[in-house]
Parts: structure tokens; C-alpha cells; sequence
């Protein structure tokens, strides 16, 4: 097998995913193989030439057999939209597929990011012998200037076994991003309806910031998008340990009583939800808690971390149009906003109940629904 600095790479559908996890492809390889090692291939004419610019390969316009034929990868970076993914795999990969048998050319592996179609579908349609994995990476990857190497979760889908120096190899390109998680096919929707509701809370971020900022207006209080998210780390980290060291943060930024309260009933109620969806998904319990609290908290550290108007370009940079997180934020705006509005703006204390119907409820109503956009769209 050769050695990851020789390995040749093909990127099929060169968007913001890729894009997000380009740096990690270079170091894989080598910023001095890069170049002449990775080619793409895009939909998109209006941005080509920014991006041949910006990262200096070889991008091609839409002809995805081409770009296969000219490099003859080792592993084939497959990463275009879910909607147009199966016509591609049909209509290009077999094509390849068939060129490479024909010239008993190696088998690349694919790494597919989109998480439709099953995996199964590239073997029926490409080979029982293809090595595929459906790979969904962790989603932060960068706080503020700093990378985050080995933090968070990532979950991968392998349709059948592969060899071991190949999985050897993926688990080395994977490393930066933190655990990896395997699942099953059927299991990938509902999973990664978790990821999509734990990334939204940046979303309920930024919202309760503009409320808070809003009802605290005439006192001597600063309230910013990063200050409110680093309450609710600390809340929710002491929810999760009452043993836990937190730093003083906390004397710098002093919210009144109900407010604060509010806000770890806001915290612990989504939260709850996402967890609760798990268990009536048959999730093993500390599997789902692990994987949940590490995706909510890094979602809070970054929150806590990034300009605001930095938030949205790193947290939805991969988001699809017509996707999940798309549909998951529709659904907040429209059910939970009023809530957060009710919740942070009344003069007591609100029993925790009070919040659960009000919240709790509605994350579990959002990943249900995430859940079943994701099940249309493969259909």
C-alpha cells in the first residue's frame, strides 16, 4: 500500500464541506504533494476560478469522469449534495468504475460525506469489492485562530469490512476529529439528527442574547453573543458535574437571579430533549450522553469564542441549502423563539416543568422532524 504522502486524491463536488475540510486533506498528503496529488471537480461556474486561486489544483466543470480518468485516485473524496449524489453515483461512478475494471486499474477507496444515499448503494451499483465508508466529521473543527485536533465526534457507516491497512489509513485522515463512532445504516439518520439540533443551539445563542440584551437595557451589564454562551457552558457543565471547576468568569458577568435561572432551564431542556429522542431511538444511554454533552459543548465554546459574525460562516459553512440544519433552523425560528421569548422575559422563576413543556417538547418535535426530511431526501 502507499505511503498517505503518495496517495492521490479526487473530490467529487468541491463545496463548502469540502472546502471546511481541504486543510486537513493537505496536511494528510503533504502541503508539498498537494498540489499535483488532489484534483476536483465543481458545479458551481461563478466561484471555480476563486477556488483554483485560492488552493491551486487542478478544479474541473461538472465533468466528474474526467477528473477520475486523468488522476486515477486512490481514494475518491466524494462530497457533492445529497439531492444530486445517487444521479452521480449512477450515471459518473459506474462509468469510471467499469473504465477501471477494463484497465484492471486498483479500486479507490470512496470516502462519502453526504449521509444519502446508504453506503449500500455505491456496492450495488459499483461492486461488492468497492471499500466505501459514509463519513459525518465532526462540525467544529475551528475556535476562533485555533484548530481543534482530536475533540468532538465524528461518525462513519461502513457497509461491509474493509481491509485493515485501508481502515488503518482512513482512521489516520480521521484523527483530528476527534472519537469516532460506528454505526449502522439505519442508525445514521437518527444520529445525526443529534448533531443537527446540538449545532442549532447556536442559533438559541445568539436569540437569547437579543433578548437578555434587550430586558437588561439601562443597566451597567454587557451583554454579547459570547458572554451568554459562556453562562451556558458553565451551567451546563456544572448540570452535568456540580463538582466540576469552573473559571471566574462568572464575577466579570453577573446576570440577575431569574435570568440566569432561565437560562439553565433553556440549557438543560434541550439538552434533555436530544437525549430523550435517543432513548426512543433504542440509543445505548452512555453512548448518546457522551456524544451529545461533546457536541453541546463545543458548540458552546465556539459560541463562547467567535465574533458573531464569524459564528454563522464557521457553524453552517457546511450546511446544505434544502438540508437538515436548513430545515432544523426553519423549524426553531418559527416554534421556539416565541418560547425563549416567554421564558426570558417574565419576572419569576419558572418551574423547570414550565420550561420542559416549552422547550423540551419542541427539541424533540425539531429532531423528529430533521429525521424525517433526511429519510425524503433519500427517497
Amino acid at each position: 500500500m502507499k505511503e498517505d504522502k503518495n496517495l492521490k486524491v479526487t473530490i467529487i463536488g468541491f463545496g463548502n464541506l469540502a472546502e471546511s475540510l481541504f486543510y486537513y486533506l493537505e496536511q494528510f498528503i503533504g502541503p508539498e504533494n498537494y498540489l499535483s496529488q488532489i484534483n476536483a471537480t465543481t458545479a458551481d461556474v461563478e466561484t471555480i476560478e476563486k477556488k483554483r486561486n485560492k488552493y491551486g489544483i487542478s478544479i474541473i466543470l461538472e465533468n466528474n469522469v474526467e477528473a477520475l480518468k486523468l488522476l486515477q485516485p486512490d481514494i475518491i473524496f466524494f462530497s457533492p449534495p445529497p439531492s444530486v449524489a445517487p444521479r452521480i453515483i449512477q450515471n459518473e461512478l459506474t462509468k469510471y468504475f467499469d473504465f477501471i475494471r477494463q484497465h484492471n486499474l486498483p479500486l479507490p477507496d470512496i470516502y462519502a460525506f453526504p449521509p444519502v444515499p446508504d453506503a449500500e448503494l455505491y456496492q450495488t451499483l459499483l461492486g461488492k469489492n468497492v471499500q466505501v465508508v459514509t463519513i459525518l466529521p465532526n462540525d467544529v473543527r475551528e475556535i476562533g485562530s485555533k484548530r481543534l485536533i482530536g475533540e468532538g465526534v465524528t461518525f462513519c457507516v461502513f457497509p461491509s469490512k474493509w481491509k485493515q491497512e485501508s481502515y488503518s489509513r482512513l482512521r489516520r485522515f480521521l484523527s483530528p476529529f476527534g472519537e469516532i463512532y460506528t454505526f449502522k445504516t439505519p442508525e445514521i439518520l437518527p444520529i445525526l439528527s443529534t448533531r443537527v439540533l446540538t449545532t442549532a443551539f447556536a442559533q438559541i445563542v445568539v436569540k437569547t442574547t437579543e433578548i437578555v440584551k434587550k430586558k437588561l437595557e439601562g443597566t451597567q451589564i454587557k451583554v454579547s453573543h459570547n458572554n451568554i454562551a459562556k453562562t451556558f457552558q458553565n451551567l451546563f457543565l456544572n448540570f452535568k458535574d456540580s463538582k466540576v471547576e469552573l473559571d471566574t468568569f462568572e464575577s466579570s458577568f453577573k446576570l440577575d437571579n431569574i435570568t440566569k435561572k432561565s437560562l439553565e432551564s433553556i440549557i438543560i431542556a434541550w439538552y434533555s430533549g436530544i437525549l430523550e429522542y435517543t432513548r426512543k431511538q433504542n440509543f445505548p444511554h452512555e453512548k448518546a450522553d457522551f456524544i451529545v454533552s461533546s457536541m453541546l459543548d463545543l458548540i458552546l465554546q465556539l459560541s463562547a469564542n467567535v465574533p458573531k459574525e464569524k459564528l454563522n460562516d464557521l457553524l453552517f459553512i457546511s450546511a446544505t441549502k434544502g438540508g437538515l440544519l436548513e430545515t432544523c433552523l426553519n423549524y426553531i425560528q418559527i416554534n421556539i423563539f416565541e418560547h425563549l421569548q416567554d421564558i426570558l422575559t417574565v419576572d419569576t422563576i419558572l418551574e423547570k416543568e414550565q420550561v420542559k413543556s416549552k422547550i423540551y417538547n419542541e427539541v424533540i418535535n425539531a429532531c423528529n422532524i430533521v429525521l424525517e426530511h433526511g429519510k425524503n431526501l433519500t427517497k
